[in-house]
């Protein structure tokens, strides 16, 4: 019997029926499972027949789970073959570090040699900025962005239970308010998309720790660049965007004081 894979299956048939009720009555109470009941029926039908199908996966795998049992010497002979095929993986992890295959070798074209890579940093951000304005956000229909939108233009000063983050809100809206520009959604979303800018750089930094040279290095940025945070990014007006920057760059400089530890190299 494999356990683990019964419990998973356990729960994504919980939360699949979870999502199903809240969807066919979506109210305050079942905040962050009813999203679906928000949509048009045709992409409604779409999600819930994909988390239904995943559950079903889940499920089948479970049952499928049951091994009959084996021949003890099938399974001294299968155990060996493994062991044959990890000795030849790890020969060749080796050799791949010692000679890079092509693909992974980073090298710029010549035009990008001589340019420093803090002028490619800010010529790739223009590139991200254009992407994240036109793919804005331009509904208010989850969130606390409303509310913080009705706040600003009726010129209060709530501060609720995020004082930096209402600090952050007011702020840009006064500077807004002093260029004469109304603080509308429009307006505000581009808190997000400056939070989304400065990740880049962050993110840049901790692709770099993870993987110091090699085309690899840009692997890593990208993965990193497609997080499901990314979202916050585009005109998205909540508290998360600002926050998200201070996680990176904590695990940014965390991850530079590691790489200083383990080499014995002063930290950077």
């Amino acid at each position: 019997m494999n356990r683990p894979a019964i419990a998973l299956a356990v729960c994504g048939l919980a939360y699949a029926a979870a999502v199903f009720a809240a969807t066919a009555r979506p109210s305050a109470g079942t905040w962050g499972l009813h999203s679906p009941g928000f949509l048009a029926p045709p992409l409604r039908l779409l999600v819930l027949a994909i988390l239904a199908a995943g559950a079903g996966l889940l499920v089948l795998g479970a049952a499928s789970g049951r091994r009959a049992p084996e021949d003890p010497r099938t399974t001294a002979r299968s155990a060996a073959g493994r062991s044959s095929r990890a000795r030849g993986l790890d020969g060749l992890s080796r050799r791949l570090r010692a000679v890079p295959p092509r693909w992974l070798r980073a090298v710029p074209p010549r035009w990008l040699a001589g340019v420093p890579p803090s002028i490619r940093l800010l010529a790739a951000l223009v590139p991200c900025a254009g992407l994240l304005w036109t793919l804005r956000a331009r509904t208010l229909l989850l969130g606390d962005g409303a509310v913080w939108l009705a706040t600003v233009k009726a010129g209060e000063h709530r501060a609720y239970s995020e004082p930096l983050s209402a600090a952050l809100w007011y702020g840009f809206a006064n500077l807004l308010q002093l260029f004469r520009i109304p603080p509308d959604a429009t307006a505000m979303a581009v808190v997000s998309i400056l939070c989304g800018l400065l990740a880049v750089p962050l993110l840049t930094g901790v692709a770099r720790e993870i993987e110091p040279t090699g085309r690899s290095r840009w692997i890593a940025l990208a993965l990193l660049l497609t997080l499901g945070v990314s979202q916050f990014y585009f005109g998205y007006i909540e508290s998360y965007p600002a926050a998200s920057l201070f996680v990176f760059l904590y695990l940014w400089l965390a991850l530079r004081q590691a790489g200083a530890h383990s080499s014995g190299a002063p930290a950077r």
